[in-house]
């Protein structure tokens, strides 16, 4: 609960943060003096009820009032602090936020539009558009290494529009130490220009927030905004069809030092394995609709080992350690674990199974096979053609049922961002994945998706219509997602998808 609550305030004073370091001192003072007493009023009025809607959302608090109900009355003060005042478009930001948090998907788009345009017009303005260069923030790195996708998607979606502006990244060196993977950081640096000297940092940052990409989002991508997953998926599925290499490819002297150490602990040159994270509620807290049981994946990780691969476990030594398995690695709570390490393992793997958390990215980004499990929210399905994923699925608690797959594929469940939405909005329970399901879709990865009957092709075209129909990519109606949902899952629960016209 400590580790819970330290978490929460810590997020909350993050965007306090931000707000005062943009617009309190830089960005107020541009205003009439009586606009600017009237903006900062609403401004920190606005983010008090958001420290509010984050705490209840997260579980820390509760509230007679709904999320929905929270969301607006903080945007209200939230709206009368950017009322004509162009130079607080960070507030258009916060506002998306509450509205995600509140579960009401087109009033966050459409507030994370607005931030991009203001943003954009502002810079305009001030002249800044002339700079040549887009910066951005290093606390996603900071805080996870997750926050890949944040990066990987802007790279992609710069490369693809023949973007020629310089791309900086800019940090106090002073706190190099708080990267969660500073190795990360070196391969980054092929992408941007690093800037890490505390006065020039001080400097620039406030001048420059118009022209920073934050981790939330959007991105511009072919002349519109959108949420950063989306538009990875729009970009990668580009990157696809132009033949296009992985960001990122393993430099000589990682695989060099990577190998060695698989050699040290029984891999044999020709060896292949596989990287496997659960998440738990432990480092990042406890957010269960994300989380499952390692136990549950035991099947799935005895069939890699029956095929000849091994199973690197990921993760962090707060995880639950698993029990002693032949060609089993249970790296996240080993004396093994260094940040150079990790990225090795997730570049080099054969494919990595993952959950809802963020190091699949990483292993994305390396161009490796993706397996999603235990996956919501589904508005963050990124993935490409090679990749498989499993949803949880939910269970009205009024009635019994199983969401049909319509209503768990669109909004505004697939933009579910929080226990709270689930258990007080939709009212739902989650499901998570059967052993037995692990276990199928991970054999299907192994399979090299090779063997693929009509009836399966025909099942998985329905799904990818489904997705394009009911927009479960934010921002994106009437595009498909691109990764294929495990086929055993899909024809176990075929009952869940809209009858065929033939069918009734």
């Amino acid at each position: 609960m400590r580790r819970r609550l330290a978490q929460a305030h810590y997020a909350i004073r993050s965007v306090g943060r931000l707000l005062l370091r943009y617009l309190d001192p830089v960005l107020l003072v541009l205003l009439p003096s009586g606009s600017r007493l009237t903006a900062q009023a609403s401004l920190r009025e606005g983010f008090r009820r958001f420290a509010v809607i984050k705490q209840v959302a997260s579980g820390q608090r509760r509230s007679p009032r709904g999320l929905r109900e929270l969301a607006d009355d903080a945007v209200r003060h939230l709206d009368d602090a950017v009322a004509g005042n162009t130079a607080l478009f960070l507030a258009h930001r916060l506002a998306s936020t509450c509205h995600s948090l509140a579960g009401d998907v087109d009033a966050f788009y459409r507030r994370l539009v607005a931030y991009g345009e203001a943003k954009d017009a502002y810079a305009a303005s001030r002249q800044l558009d002339r700079l040549g260069i887009r910066c951005i923030p290093p606390y996603p790195l900071m805080r996870t290494i997750g926050n890949t996708a944040v990066y990987e998607s802007l790279v992609k979606c710069r490369t693809l529009d023949g973007e020629t502006s310089r791309l900086f990244l800019l940090y106090d060196r002073r706190r190099a130490g708080d990267f969660v993977n500073p190795h990360m950081l070196t391969y980054w640096r092929d992408y941007m220009t690093v800037i890490d000297d505390p006065e020039t940092i001080r400097a620039l940052t406030p001048m420059l927030a118009s022209l920073t990409d934050d981790d939330s989002g959007p991105i511009k991508f072919s002349g519109r905004y959108l949420p950063t997953h989306s538009a990875l998926a729009l970009a990668g599925q580009q990157w696809e069809d132009e033949n296009r290499s992985p960001i990122f490819s393993l430099r000589p002297v990682d695989r060099e030092r990577g190998m060695s150490v698989l050699r040290e602990i029984g891999l044999d040159e020709d060896d292949w394995f596989v990287c496997l994270h659960v998440r738990e509620g432990g480092a990042k807290g406890n957010e269960p609709f994300r989380q499952a049981p390692i136990s549950d994946y035991i099947p799935a990780i005895e069939a890699v080992t029956r095929r000849g691969g091994w199973v690197f476990r990921m993760g962090d030594p707060s995880m639950t350690p698993l029990p002693a398995i032949d060609r089993v690695v249970d790296y996240a709570t080993s004396t093994l674990r260094q940040d150079w390490m990790d990225v090795f393992l997730c570049g080099a793997c054969r494919f990595f199974i993952g959950t809802s958390s963020g190091l699949y990215t990483v292993a994305h980004a390396f161009g490796r096979p993706i397996v999603q499990t235990n996956y919501l929210p589904t508005s963050t399905l990124s993935l490409g053609t090679k990749d498989l994923f499993l949803p949880k699925l939910t269970r009205y608690r009024r009635t019994g049922e199983l969401m049909p797959f319509a209503d768990l594929m669109g909004p505004p469940f697939n933009n579910a961002g929080n226990d709270a939405l689930y258990r007080e909005v939709f009212d739902v329970t989650i499901i998570n994945n059967t052993p037995e399901e692990l276990l199928e879709v991970v054999e299907e990865m192994m399979d090299q998706l090779a063997q693929h009957d009509q009836e399966d092709d025909a099942l998985q075209a329905r799904f990818r219509a489904l997705t394009a129909e009911v927009g479960t990519l934010v921002g994106l109606p009437g595009v498909p997602l691109n990764c294929r949902i495990g086929s055993a899952f899909l024809n176990r629960h075929r009952d869940l998808l809209p009858p065929l016209t033939s069918d009734t």
